[in-house]
């Protein structure tokens, strides 16, 4: 929905949106309460139902009439659904709890695919307090200096000599342990958070390849990953050819690794970025190559140093 409010504008979404309500109307009985709570989100209450098989036949039925075109001004518009299902007093006896169980189970819906429904369980009520939990920790990981760098080295087979490290982040939880990256960098990049620990990461990075270049080996690069949430406005991204300046290294000391999914219709902004850091002979990582769409012609507009082939292959 949010695609088609950007792309056709917000008055054929206000059309869908109506459209939507009528098509939904159509396929609940007549004693059931259709509202919109907001934005692309409705809530339905039904009521003297009498087994779980009317209610999946109910949520079966939306879910084909809102796969079908929508017809806006000239254009068709398609939309994705996702349904949330609580029953009552099974899953909670008031209004707020059932809301917040749907809620989950809407997001559990979108999780596994879109277009389906699924069913509200005490499971994801116990991973949704997990997450929060995880990312009230993340919150105050970096303040409490919980994060630490592992260095990947990577040699040059000719001769085995080591050219360069990878920058490998580890979060050391007091409590928790160590937490792989899997587990905490989404949180990072839907909190926003990924900003400043990929500052961090940056700047304790170079720091160390200053040092090792000055006592051991005065040509050896780092490679940083990079997340696409970087590099919006306030990333802090754009900065780094700066910092290296300041540290007096040279800015091919640097490698920025980035995957597939930055490149795919990248903004103007995105382009800018990695196009300064072509500029400034910053060199360019793509990562997981070949899991993603694999474009060659990303190669030659951007400049791409490197090829990480994905282990897939």
């Amino acid at each position: 929905f949010k695609e088609v409010n950007d792309t056709l504008g917000h008055h054929v979404g206000d059309q869908i949106i109506q459209e939507t309500a009528k098509r939904l109307a159509t396929c609940t009985p007549e004693d059931a309460t259709i509202a919109r709570l907001g934005g692309d989100e409705f809530t339905i209450i039904l009521e003297n139902i009498s087994s779980l098989a009317m209610v999946e036949r109910i949520a079966k039925k939306i879910l084909h009439q809102l796969s079908l075109p929508f017809q806006a001004a000239s254009e068709l518009a398609y939309i994705s659904t996702s349904i949330g299902i609580t029953l009552y007093p099974e899953d909670g006896k008031d209004a707020n709890s059932l809301i917040k169980n749907a809620d989950q189970a809407m997001y559990a819906a979108k999780d596994a695919g879109r277009d389906r429904f699924e069913y509200f369980t005490t499971r994801m009520n116990e991973k949704a307090m997990a997450k929060l939990n995880l990312i009230n920790d993340l919150r105050s990981a970096l303040e409490q200096d919980e994060f630490e760098l592992h260095f990947q080295p990577i040699f040059a087979l000719e001769d085995v000599k080591l050219v360069k490290v990878e920058a490998l982040i580890r979060w050391n939880n007091p409590k928790r342990g160590l937490i792989s990256p899997d587990e905490f960098i989404p949180l990072a990049e839907e909190t926003g958070l990924i900003n400043a620990i990929g500052n961090w990461v940056f700047l304790t990075s170079i720091e160390k390849l200053k040092h090792w270049r000055a006592h051991y080996q005065k040509d050896i690069q780092v490679s940083i990953n990079v997340s696409p949430v970087q590099f919006a406005e306030n990333g802090g991204v754009s900065s780094w050819s700066y910092k290296l300046i300041e540290q007096e290294l040279p800015s091919d000391a640097l490698i920025i690794e980035i995957t597939e999914g930055l490149l795919m219709g990248p903004s103007q902004e995105v382009s800018e970025i990695l196009l300064n850091f072509c500029r400034d002979n910053i060199n360019i990582a793509l990562d997981d190559f070949g899991t993603g769409y694999s474009s060659l012609a990303y190669l030659n507009r951007f400049d791409i140093d490197f090829l990480k082939i994905d282990k897939a292959f």
